[in-house]
């Protein structure tokens, strides 16, 4: 019997998201999840989100709701709320709503300006993305312009190497825990004077490179990126030949289990040829990329959408639920370099504007005011603004971004 000496309150591992037409709760401990869409429920959770410390005392009108009555006691059952009785001979049960702190400065006022000022940005940078070639130049869709959809490059012409020792050394003072290298020509690289400097930083080093390019080096020059590198992704598509013996040749090779391979799929045929493969026993070091080109929009939606249990079933703690909705998880903290020394947070969208390497914390300040990547999340894009479940999807990827669609999921989700 539920009185109205009671206090009604949601457990501190409930997440809660309201909108007008509709509640979502979510369990982040059990992943149970209860959907409302009653008129009177979704204003009784909107009152509790509203009280202070998330403590509702409940009211006569309350009580004579039978459907709120009933919706207390499917909290309980879920374990996702409960009730006490308000009284100095009962503990209050302990309530806890946690912020979100990235590198020890609060987001939620990060986009104040003069906050900014006062911050080390350099702090934000975890991750360094070097291209040793310029932008793609070349307008024959050969990737699908993947260097804007995922941090790839096949064939520019341009290929050259970085230039800069001064930049090489602000690179040194940052707080990098990841350096990926996009590579076109690794003899070059090998070449540059920059190399061992680059190999020297402390952090974990990755190579990506395409298939044919790797295969073209000697072994000298093979044993010598292989260990310079923690990390070596392979990009293969279908346009190179003896596909299956040059991926078990190099997996034969891999003693220290370095090797990804990356496997381009842009339509159905691409898709045949990569299940044709014989390198199935390596299934767990291969993985397909699925790139838009403009004209394979339904080809795309049928391979990357999810459905609401994939999104349910995601490691959603309550941690994961306040970063997606603050920031995109997988791109804040990039930078990227290109061969001429100019510097980026943001590689797809044209608004950031490539500044000279003694201006880090300004690129950074800019991304965080006025970029359109790393803050780039759900809330910010229809569909998924008017989403509940907008903070348990995975990030905006890049992939949306360019093909300007964010609705992969299944409609169940947004259509109520």
């Amino acid at each position: 019997m539920i009185t109205k000496n009671e206090i009604f309150y949601f457990e501190s591992y409930s997440y809660v998201k309201c909108n007008d037409n509709e509640c979502l709760i979510y369990n982040t401990l059990n992943k149970d999840i209860v959907e409302i869409n009653d008129s009177c429920i979704i204003d009784f959770v909107q009152e509790v989100l509203k009280s202070k410390n998330n403590m509702y005392k409940l009211t006569s009108y309350d009580l004579n709701k039978s459907a709120i009555i009933k919706f207390i006691k499917l909290c309980k059952e879920k374990m996702i709320g409960d009730t006490f009785i308000n009284n100095d001979s009962q503990l209050l049960p302990f309530i806890y709503r946690p912020e979100t702190k990235f590198h020890g400065e609060d987001l939620f006022t990060a986009v104040n300006e003069k906050i900014l000022d006062a911050i080390n940005l350099k702090s934000y940078i975890t991750e360094l993305l070097i291209y040793d070639t310029d932008i793609c130049e070349n307008n024959c869709n050969y990737c699908g312009v993947g260097y804007l959809q995922y941090n790839i490059c096949f064939q520019s012409k341009n290929s050259k190497w970085l230039r800069s020792d001064e930049l090489l050394r602000e690179i040194e003072s940052l707080s990098i825990k990841r350096i990926t290298v996009i590579t076109v020509n690794p003899e070059k690289l090998i070449e540059s004077f920059n190399y061992n400097s680059l190999i020297k930083i402390s952090a974990i080093k990755k190579m990506v490179i395409h298939l044919k390019n790797i295969l073209r080096l000697n072994n000298k020059n093979y044993e010598l990126l292989y260990n310079s590198f923690e990390e070596l992704n392979i990009i293969v598509d279908g346009k190179c030949n003896n596909l299956g013996k040059d991926i078990e040749q190099l997996f034969a090779k891999d003693n220290d289990k370095k090797l990804e391979i990356s496997f381009i799929v842009q339509n159905k045929a691409d898709k045949k040829s990569y299940d044709m493969l014989a390198i199935h026993k390596f299934t767990e070091k291969v993985k397909i990329l699925t790139l838009f080109n403009g004209l394979n929009r339904e080809y795309i939606t049928s391979i990357i959408s999810y459905n609401k249990n994939e999104v349910i079933n995601l490691h959603n703690d309550f941690h994961n639920i306040f970063l997606n909705g603050l920031i995109n998880s997988d791109y804040f903290g990039q930078l990227v370099i290109l061969p001429d020394g100019t510097l980026t947070t943001d590689i797809i969208n044209e608004n950031i504007t490539y500044i000279s390497s003694k201006s880090i914390s300004e690129l950074i300040k800019k991304e965080l005011l006025e970029g359109k990547l790393w803050l780039n999340t759900r809330a910010h894009q229809k569909p998924c603004s008017k989403c509940n479940y907008n903070e348990l999807c995975p990030p905006i990827s890049k992939i949306e971004i360019y093909s300007n669609k964010y609705d992969y999921c299944k409609k169940e989700m947004k259509e109520k």
